[in-house]
């Protein structure tokens, strides 16, 4: 099965997305320990601890803080942010970026409205990438998903991992058949994102570099 089968057609809409809470404001330890494998945990710039969890069946990652709730003092994790995913399996076209990695597709995001500019997204997916997962952008972007992924790839090119292209299903390679990065700023934004449907679009793929 080829990944534009998989796939709808990327679409950027010039709009914010309304903000929708977390499914949750609080998750218990004993819920996580359940449900959630645990992925990654560390400090903000700022040096704030953060927590990130992936549901068992890839199916949600959450972003927050350690927390104890009032009034039954039970620890667990405030919700600062949440990620839907759709699971992607056998891509076609992308091999050299999902061999051996497990691959998600972004469906929704939701980070609380004032703490957009914290950067938590960013984090989130950053620590899913050192987890060893391929993410891939939503078909539908908004312009807080456009910012945050001329963000991750702006940081990320000097380090452990990129931002990769995805047109019609395939990677976008240089003349040598190796994948290019994207950094942010090397390809205009026309280019990859557009508010028509009579061209063809671009994913991203973010992961540890190749």
């Amino acid at each position: 099965m080829k990944l534009q089968d998989l796939l709808e057609i990327p679409l950027l809409k010039n709009q914010e997305l309304k903000f929708y809470h977390p499914v949750r404001p609080f998750m218990s330890l004993e819920t996580i320990d359940r449900d959630f494998d645990y992925i990654n945990k560390d400090k903000t710039t700022e040096g704030d601890d953060y927590f990130v969890v992936m549901k068992k069946d890839n199916s949600v990652a959450i972003i927050g803080v350690p927390w104890i709730r009032e009034p039954d003092k039970r620890e667990g994790i405030k919700i600062y942010g949440d990620v839907e995913f759709k699971h992607v399996r056998h891509l076609t076209g992308m091999q050299i970026l999902s061999a051996g990695k497990n691959v998600v597709q972004v469906d929704l995001v939701r980070v609380p409205e004032k703490l957009k500019s914290r950067g938590w997204g960013f984090y989130l997916y950053l620590s899913l990438a050192a987890a060893g997962y391929v993410i891939i952008s939503d078909n539908t972007q908004f312009i807080g998903g456009k910012a945050l992924w001329k963000k991750i790839a702006e940081r990320t090119v000097h380090g452990n991992y990129a931002v990769y292209m995805i047109d019609d299903g395939k990677v976008r390679v240089d003349d040598q058949g190796n994948p290019i990065i994207y950094t942010g700023k090397n390809i205009d934004d026309s280019e990859l994102w557009s508010e028509n449907t009579d061209k063809k679009y671009t994913l991203f793929a973010l992961r540890s570099k190749l």
